[in-house]
């Protein structure tokens, strides 16, 4: 073999492992990219569960409050109308001034509140259950599912799931019967400690969706960049070795 020849030969050989060091540097960056993505995803997954559960522990312990002192009497208006719901003897009473008052039971105010919720942030707390008193209660298919989760002895159900066109990351864990819930619930066969129903909360994905983008289109970034550094660090040793 002449000079020629073994330079030649030199040259396609250098080229040959730049060709195998660049496609092994490019396959651990996007692996290495893959695996930020994935730890965003899971972390921002794990950010919109939190705030399921928080939102679920705030409307039980209010729940827990207002079983607590067994509802509570609000002037009767347009905004808070008697119970249909309610048998209650003394669900409409009026004070010795004639003021006509109205006894809210704990469904009933949890009910308001999550609806102040739902215009201020768009967040949907639903009280369920199978076999609901108020027919608004009834459960939708996605609530149904974890109904019959809880009854198997499931402690929590998460996911995702479309609602008017939205998608939104649902939470919803299961309510005990307790003893303030008998005045309304033993009618209907319901014992202390039995699971009675569950509320969900739905949030809407968007938010978690937009920081995601932005967090991985940074990454993308900075992955791009030390590929770059990478690859020309490679070439230099290229260059080097043709010499």
């Amino acid at each position: 073999m002449n000079k020629i020849d073994q330079k030649n030969h030199k040259h396609i050989s250098v080229n040959l492992m730049f060709l195998y060091m660049l496609s092994g540097w490019t396959i651990i960056i996007i692996g290495l990219a893959y695996w930020a993505y994935a730890q965003v995803k899971d972390e921002t997954y794990s950010l919109a569960n939190k705030e399921g559960l928080k939102s679920f522990e705030k409307d039980l312990i209010f729940r827990h409050w207002a079983t607590m002192h067994g509802g509570v009497y609000v002037p009767n208006s347009s905004v808070t109308q008697s119970n249909p719901y309610l048998s209650d003897k003394e669900r409409d009473i009026e004070t010795p001034s004639g003021k006509k008052l109205t006894l809210m039971n704990p469904a009933y105010m949890t009910r308001q509140l999550n609806e102040i919720a739902k215009k201020k942030y768009n967040i949907i707390s639903h009280i369920t259950s199978i076999n609901p008193i108020r027919p608004e209660n009834i459960a939708d298919d996605w609530e149904m599912r974890a109904l019959k989760d809880f009854e198997n002895g499931a402690k929590e159900y998460k996911g995702f799931d479309t609602i008017d066109g939205l998608v939104y990351f649902r939470y919803m864990a299961p309510l005990k019967t307790e003893q303030g819930c008998l005045k309304c619930h033993a009618s209907q066969g319901y014992k202390l400690g039995d699971i009675r129903g569950g509320i969900s909360t739905s949030i809407p994905w968007a938010k978690y969706e937009e920081s995601i983008k932005a967090q991985v289109n940074n990454l993308y970034m900075r992955y791009f960049l030390l590929w770059l550094i990478g690859t020309l660090g490679i070439n230099i040793v290229r260059v080097k070795f043709k010499k």
